[in-house]
């Protein structure tokens, strides 16, 4: 019975997955390659350290808060260390967007070139209630973030309006309202799809202006139209997505929106100084 038993522990045990030691000790160099201050896994080079060897990012390195090292106390932190970029220079590793979508997984000595094209990579805020007075914060590339930015930072609501009524061929529509002399904007929500629609004003002009929360590669997979109605007239604007992480104010310069002169739309919107707008997506 004993015997049995033993033959039993002997076949679970030879079922069981070996680790290689090769995994152990990449785990380990990997462990290493994490910021003690900020927590960026990996570190890109340059990477930092004190003369006591306690490595930190560069951006940390940097600060006025790591001009002695974090756990030693010891200073300069500004000192190169070679000798852990070059033990980490055959490790594949994670973006250091990962937890914000990328799943890329590169060599690190090509990490940098990687971070240089990642469609994750933080992006300024896409407030701008007049040109020129874009907000300067940085965003990454998540939905409840930017949400939350918005509600401390630009008094958001946290109302997403949802455009849900149906069109011809598959078409998603709401029609909204915006005061002919002042900018304005609306958090929407669209099969899932989230986004922002801003009215910006620059000498007498406004620019109507929708960018989608997602990169620019999957934001380019939907189409969208603006229309705008009044006075027995209409105006149609269409174009592929636009991502949140493109620069407004680029945009707006280079024409790359709905462009409409203030007088056009008194002369749409009438008595009521408040134009219609209709936007449609096609997921």
């Amino acid at each position: 019975m004993q015997k049995r038993a033993q033959d039993t522990d002997s076949t679970i045990s030879s079922q069981e997955p070996k680790r290689q030691k090769g995994d152990d000790t990449s785990n380990e160099l990997l462990s290493l390659l994490e910021c003690p201050v900020c927590m960026l896994c990996p570190m890109l080079p340059p990477i930092r350290q004190c003369p006591n060897g306690h490595a930190l990012c560069d951006s940390c390195s940097a600060t006025p808060a790591c001009s002695a090292c974090p756990q030693c106390r010891q200073h300069p932190t500004s000192i190169r260390n070679l000798v852990l970029e070059q033990l980490a220079k055959s490790l594949d590793v994670k973006c250091t967007n990962a937890a914000v979508g990328c799943e890329a997984i590169v060599k690190y000595s090509d990490i940098r070139k990687h971070m240089a094209e990642c469609e994750f990579q933080p992006f300024r805020c896409p407030w701008c209630p007049n040109f020129g007075s874009a907000c300067q914060s940085m965003l990454r590339m998540d939905v409840d973030a930017i949400r939350q930015h918005f509600i401390d930072a630009h008094k958001f609501s946290g109302r997403w309006v949802e455009i849900s009524d149906r069109a011809d061929h598959g078409w998603l529509e709401r029609t909204l309202n915006f005061r002919v002399e002042q900018c304005g904007y609306c958090l929407f929500v669209v099969a899932g799809l989230r986004g922002i629609w801003q009215v910006v004003a620059k000498d007498g002009i406004l620019f109507h202006v929708v960018q989608c929360f997602e990169t620019q590669k999957q934001s380019s997979t939907h189409r969208f139209e603006l229309i705008f109605e009044g006075g027995g007239m209409s105006v149609k604007w269409a174009s592929q997505g636009r991502s949140v992480s493109e620069n407004i104010e680029t945009m707006i310069a280079t024409g790359e929106c709905f462009i409409i002169h203030q007088d056009l739309a008194r002369k749409f919107a009438g008595e009521s100084q408040r134009h219609q707008m209709k936007i449609r997506f096609f997921p």
